[in-house]
């Protein structure tokens, strides 16, 4: 289910999955974007880094994401605000995203493997 406030704003609630990254890519203005709490793993998080370059803010706290997916946000430039809280991030991979997220200046990674280093 999508409940749009602006078709540059999404929030996504109830049974959300990888497979509704492919509507995803078609809002090409998209910058802000709640998966909180959703069935949303890694395979939808490569075709959201893939095809999304203007996201600003990313929530996927509570999701299924985890490392390999992860690596992908390496290529959202414009990323500013980053939930993680709740994911299977690495202090590796969370390392590799402060180095190629340069407008990174918020974000969360409460309860991750990251936030123990």
């Amino acid at each position: 289910y999508l409940y749009l406030f602006r078709p540059e704003n999404v929030i996504l609630i109830l049974c959300v999955t990888s497979d509704c990254a492919r509507h995803l890519v078609k809002l090409p203005n998209l910058q802000h974007l709640n998966l909180w709490c959703t069935q949303f793993g890694d395979t939808g998080l490569c075709l959201l880094a893939e095809h999304c370059h203007r996201l600003k803010s990313l929530n996927l706290c509570e999701t299924l994401v985890t490392d390999e997916g992860l690596l992908a946000l390496t290529e959202l430039k414009s990323l500013q605000c980053l939930n993680l809280n709740s994911t299977k991030l690495s202090a590796q991979v969370f390392e590799e995203l402060l180095n190629k997220l340069p407008l990174l200046a918020s974000y969360d990674i409460r309860y991750t493997e990251a936030c123990q280093k």
